[in-house]
């Protein structure tokens, strides 16, 4: 039998939907305008689907007349069932089939009754709205509602090109719809399961890419790196197949992730190169539409974050700058909601840490204020919960790191002492999940560190002591992956200092030895990035140094030798890095010394 099926063009527009409801959190406002409807029901049907598992069912209205249109729909606005709002179950009104000026006129009025309580949209009924009206209708809908249409997720023109014909059509799978995990275990490993269990159906439909991307996810979230990089891999073959540029462009962020993870930077920095590059093709085809140019910003924050991984600030400097450039568009145009504002002040970050890296203090402490000012308002105005008190203690940390390195040491610490309570708090709230614990052994390490510059060396024991047995819970949790072993690194540097300062030199020895054995491991799996080799050269000036006070000539200057081969090696390749001179320098005073230290 001949059926009708979406074109490629029309798959285009259905992701583009589908994606900006999936990642919608309390209301949104989607546009449709098309005189088509057999384009509208495939989209119509497929939403069905997809909330055929659900409490509630997505809800459709279709008014028979024009008499009484407005107040009909005003009506179901007002009365919206809480258990649609509290499952978010989208409301689909179709205005596109009437014909006529009666129509036309009730159109128009809903539209400017819609746009007069606007408000009453975004904070009483709070789930995805999808308002059906008639090609052509997107010029008089923005001259009746602009407040409307300026707070829209998409609006979008449908035509009979979107349409072919194909015999026997087989119906897609419904998935569940959010794309983001939870983060309990049980749930991560659910996910993970189901992937498993549908991934050879050999369907190349959204809902099987969404099971991939939550699969991913999960596995990253579980410390099983080597399998979330293997489900990435096959789903970004498998959304090549789709043909589906918004599904290329999610599913080469969630391989260039799982690579990062694995340390494998390349192809982790190529895959982020080429979902920028698809990313600006669907910016030009949705021109002005303010997800596909937030999508934009999340993609340029992976990209520049990639970048300074790889020493490549330049890089990261231009598309931190482009990222930000965007947010502060879409935050003149969306006004000051909680989504806007939030990355907003992720893209301040970004760039923040750029210039921090560039050496530009002054650059670095305005981004980091500002964004700290915007995390701030957010718990003021929308209150506590595990997203904003994260942020603000991001935002205190990059406050604290800016004001130490210019010198600033009690502001530093009041930022790093109001990091750790909000770590703390949130620990107390949420439970240990991963990222909580490892949130806190970062505050832990801040903290530390500035209890050692006032001389409170017992007290910063205890915070490094903590961080520590933090950091070895989530190795046994996580298992040895490169981004918990990093992490295990920099505790066990700060216990082995703060030990070497309190005159144990054992256990300074001990911390210096595992954290070594670490960054060699670390570098045979990550290869010689510069990364990798400058943290092997620290870590072997520090072994060295201590065996040196300890006595134990032949091996410090095993060590010591070691660190100055690598040093130069820098010296050479890396001549713009200021630090290199220094550390060659004083790695050669250290190996003049005859004996220990006086």
């Amino acid at each position: 039998m001949i059926q009708m099926k979406l074109s490629d063009s029309g798959e285009e527009a259905w992701s583009g939907i589908r994606h900006r409801l999936d990642w919608s959190e309390g209301f949104s406002l989607i546009f449709i305008f098309s005189s088509v409807p057999a384009v509208t029901e495939i989209f119509r049907e497929r939403l069905n689907r997809i909330y055929q598992s659900r409490v509630s069912r997505m809800e459709c209205m279709t008014p028979d007349s024009p008499a009484d249109l407005a107040e009909q729909i005003m009506r179901r606005v007002r009365e919206s069932s809480s258990l649609n709002v509290m499952i978010s179950a989208p409301l689909w009104i179709e205005l596109s089939r009437g014909r006529g000026e009666d129509w036309d006129l009730a159109r128009a009025n809903l539209l400017q009754r819609l746009n007069e309580h606007r408000e009453l949209l975004r904070n009483h009924l709070r789930r995805p709205v999808v308002l059906i009206l008639p090609g052509g209708f997107r010029r008089q809908t923005m001259d009746l509602a602009p407040d409307l249409w300026a707070i829209r997720e998409i609006g979008i023109e449908i035509g009979p090109s979107e349409l072919v014909q194909e015999e026997n059509i087989s119906p897609q799978i419904p998935f569940p719809a959010s794309i983001i995990p939870e983060t309990d275990a049980a749930h991560d490993a659910s996910l993970i399961e189901e992937w498993n269990r549908v991934r050879n159906s050999g369907n190349t439909g959204y809902e099987i890419l969404l099971a991939g991307w939550r699969a991913t996810q999960a596995a990253i979230a579980l410390g099983r790196l080597e399998e979330a990089y293997e489900f990435a891999s096959d789903i970004l073959k498998k959304s090549r197949t789709s043909r589906e540029m918004l599904s290329q462009s999610i599913s080469l962020n969630y391989f260039g992730r799982a690579a990062e993870a694995l340390g494998k930077l390349e192809e982790a920095k190529n895959a982020y190169a080429e979902s920028l590059r698809v990313m600006r093709v669907l910016n030009e085809n949705f021109a002005g539409d303010t997800r596909m140019l937030r999508d934009l910003s999340v993609v340029l924050n992976d990209s520049a974050r990639i970048s300074e991984t790889l020493e490549n600030l330049e890089e990261a400097e231009a598309a931190c700058s482009e990222s930000l450039r965007i947010m502060r568009a879409l935050k003149k145009k969306l006004g000051d909601n909680p989504q806007t504002l939030r990355d907003l002040g992720n893209a301040l970050d970004h760039s923040g840490r750029i210039s921090e890296s560039l050496g530009k203090l002054d650059a670095a402490e305005t981004a980091y204020s500002e964004a700290l000012e915007i995390r701030r308002a957010l718990i003021y105005k929308f209150g506590e919960n595990a997203q904003t008190m994260r942020d603000l203690s991001v935002s205190l940390d990059n406050s604290g790191r800016i004001s130490e390195t210019k010198g600033e040491f009690e502001e530093a610490e009041a930022a790093y002492s109001e990091s750790l309570r909000v770590r703390r708090a949130s620990r107390e709230k949420q439970g240990g999940s991963p990222q909580v614990l490892r949130d806190l052994s970062v505050a832990l390490n801040n903290f530390g560190r500035a209890s050692e510059w006032f001389g409170k060396f017992d007290e910063a024991r205890s915070s490094y002591s903590e961080s520590l047995r933090i950091m070895r819970e989530l190795g046994e949790t996580l298992g040895d992956n490169p981004l918990v072993l990093r992490d295990l690194c920099i505790a066990l540097d700060n216990f082995g200092r703060i030990s070497e300062s309190l005159g144990k030199l054992d256990e300074a020895e001990t911390a210096y030895s595992e954290c070594l054995r670490i960054r060699r491991k670390l570098k045979e799996e990550l290869g010689d990035s510069f990364g990798a080799l400058r943290d092997l050269a620290i870590g072997l000036e520090h072994l060295g140094s201590i065996d040196q006070k300890l006595g134990k000539i032949e091996e410090a200057k095993s060590c010591l030798e070691e660190a100055l081969h690598l040093w130069k090696r820098f010296e050479i390749a890396f001549p713009e890095k200021e630090e290199v001179a220094a550390n060659i320098a004083r790695i050669g005073d250290k190996l003049a010394l005859p004996g220990p230290p006086q």
